[in-house]
Parts: C-alpha cells; sequence; structure tokens
C-alpha cells in the first residue's frame, strides 16, 4: 500500500490533479441515504491517505463532487463522482487504495485523469441528462410476451401519465400541517420502456430523464405502469437497478 502521511490543513492549491471515479453501490450499501454516501467516501478517503485537495474555510474537507443521486433501496452499476489530488497517481493505484478503504457494497471500478480545463468545467449533476434503469417484478400471476408487449405500447401511447407527488407537510399558525400533493405528468420524460418476462418474473428497461427539471424516478414509472396491470405483481420484492448514465461521451474522458 502506497504510503501517503495524513491529510493536513493546506494552503490553496492551484496546481492540481483532478480524476473522475466509475463506482458501483451494490448489496446493503444500496441502502446509504446520499449523505450517508458522502461521508462514507470521505471517511475511505482519510482511510486512504490520498493527498486530496480540501476546501477552503473553517471546516475544511475533501473536495468531492458526486453525480446525481441514487433514490434509497436502488443498485447503482456506473456511478461517478470527481476529486482532485495535490500529487498524480495511476489510475489503477487510485482505484486500489479506496478499494481497501471502502465498505462491502461500494467499490470503485475504474478511475480516469481528466484532461486539464478551465475552472468553470461543468458539475457532473448538469452532465447527466438521462438514466437506465432495470426492474425485476415478481409475479404471483402469467401474462403472455405477446400481452405485456401490447400493454406497454398502450401505456406508451397516452399523451399523459399523471402521478400524484406528495410534497413536504407546512405547518400553518394555530393549525395541523396541511399534507399537499402535486400532480405531475411523467411522460414527456419516459424516452424508453422495454419488457419481457421469464418464468414467474417480469424485466423492464426504461430510460428516464434526470435533471432538475421534468425529473422522473423508476418508482414513478412503476406506480403508473402497475396501476392497472393485468396480472397480479409483488410489489415488495421489486428490486431496481440503476444500470448506467448518459450522455456517455460527457462523462468518460
Amino acid at each position: 500500500m502506497v504510503d501517503f502521511s495524513p491529510i493536513l490543513p493546506q494552503k490553496p492549491v492551484n496546481i492540481f490533479w483532478r480524476y473522475r471515479l466509475q463506482f458501483s453501490k451494490m448489496g446493503l450499501a444500496r441502502y446509504l441515504s446520499h449523505h450517508d454516501l458522502i461521508r462514507t467516501f470521505t471517511r475511505a478517503v482519510r482511510r486512504a491517505c490520498l493527498p486530496v485537495v480540501l476546501t477552503q474555510g473553517f471546516n475544511p474537507h475533501p473536495d468531492l463532487s458526486y453525480g446525481p443521486p441514487l433514490p434509497v433501496g436502488i443498485v447503482g452499476e456506473k456511478e461517478y463522482l470527481d476529486l482532485n489530488l495535490t500529487r498524480a497517481l495511476t489510475p489503477a493505484s487510485l482505484c486500489s487504495l479506496l478499494n481497501d478503504a471502502l465498505p462491502e457494497g461500494l467499490r470503485v471500478n475504474k478511475a480516469w485523469l481528466l484532461p486539464k480545463r478551465p475552472k468553470d468545467r461543468p458539475s457532473l449533476v448538469t452532465l447527466v441528462r438521462r438514466a437506465a434503469y432495470q426492474a425485476k417484478i415478481p409475479l404471483t400471476g402469467e401474462i403472455k410476451r405477446e400481452d405485456l408487449t401490447n400493454y406497454i405500447q398502450t401505456f406508451l401511447a397516452a399523451d399523459e401519465i399523471i402521478i400524484h407527488r406528495p410534497l413536504k407537510a407546512v405547518r400553518k399558525k394555530n393549525k395541523k400541517k396541511e399534507e399537499k400533493e402535486k400532480k405531475q405528468n411523467i411522460r414527456p420524460g419516459i424516452f424508453s420502456l422495454k419488457g419481457q418476462v421469464k418464468a414467474k418474473e417480469m424485466f423492464l428497461e426504461m430510460e428516464l430523464r434526470l435533471g432538475s427539471k421534468g425529473n422522473v424516478r423508476p418508482d414513478q414509472v412503476l406506480q403508473a405502469f402497475l396501476a392497472n396491470f393485468p396480472a397480479q405483481v409483488d410489489l415488495e420484492e421489486v428490486e431496481i437497478i440503476r444500470t448506467g448514465l448518459s450522455p456517455l461521451e460527457s462523462l468518460i474522458p
């Protein structure tokens, strides 16, 4: 293991090496919230004694930049984060050092040294516009392949697919909290939806909009898709995987 000195307060760094990491979040790690994920990677960077650039201010911490948050309970096969180092490491060494310090379920699969660009480089969150998901849904009833194909075609043919999204409860003076809902048409954010049946399981592949405007979650699509589904399903055993983010040409140098 490469021996680096522990992280100490440092002067502002003008020259650094920026890396992009591709990692997976699987097993029990899929139940980590985004804030838990940030804390876990921060601890891993410190345990690995990486020569990481720190943020400025009263509470300096490793300067890490993450891609779009992954909903709790969803597996992520190809997630991304950026970090800056004060000295260069080979991508293989960086992956090895972090994997030795990360808990089970989190693993850095690849790393790239990013080319030098202006300081106003777009953040990972702004680069990503779409996400691909796979959902495995146990069936308690039967459905034929052609019936599933027809159901998907009918579902996608709709001009609107409305879901009701709960908003944070608001407490007014001397009154109880009022529960409110917001209607959202998720159809414009569903770019593709495919399905197949194997034994007593249904597999759905979907590509959805990801971003600050018109963001669509896979559980929202399943909520609408299964509302009038002709076969019975076991919702408690549904497994969702985020298989990729796009456009790839913006993410992988």
